[in-house]
């Protein structure tokens, strides 16, 4: 039952991430200001360390790929919390350069899961 638990779990989170692309991409809730950016891309980061999680309890993802891609994801973490420092100086610049490294990581990353979780 546990297993089943966390493949129903593995399956929200991926539903939650697809509703949530399919709005964007419909252009309802689009993030469109920095804060707004920011916040979309924190939830991705949040979606990609469950996902992984998930996986790994689901067998379905080894626990030195799990290991590669938590490290990944920090440092897209790094970048998002620098965006943000960098926000708060009024350095809009640095700041998106810096959301835009870190959303395309968790971007790959989240691919990467998916094709991972489609695999099984």
């Amino acid at each position: 039952m546990p297993r089943l638990y966390h493949m129903l779990s593995a399956a929200a989170i991926w539903l939650s991430m697809a509703a949530l692309i399919a709005g964007c991409a419909a252009g309802a809730a689009r993030p469109e200001t920095l804060n707004q950016r920011l916040a979309y891309a924190y939830g991705a980061h949040t979606a990609v360390l469950e996902s992984a999680a998930l996986q790994v309890k689901a067998g379905t993802l080894s626990k030195a790929d799990a290991d590669s891609i938590l490290k990944i994801a920090d440092e897209s973490r790094t970048l998002l919390d620098g965006a943000r420092s960098a926000q708060l100086v009024g350095d809009t610049s640095t700041a998106l350069g810096r959301l835009q490294m870190a959303s395309s990581i968790l971007s790959q990353l989240t691919i990467l899961l998916q094709q991972r979780e489609g695999a099984k």
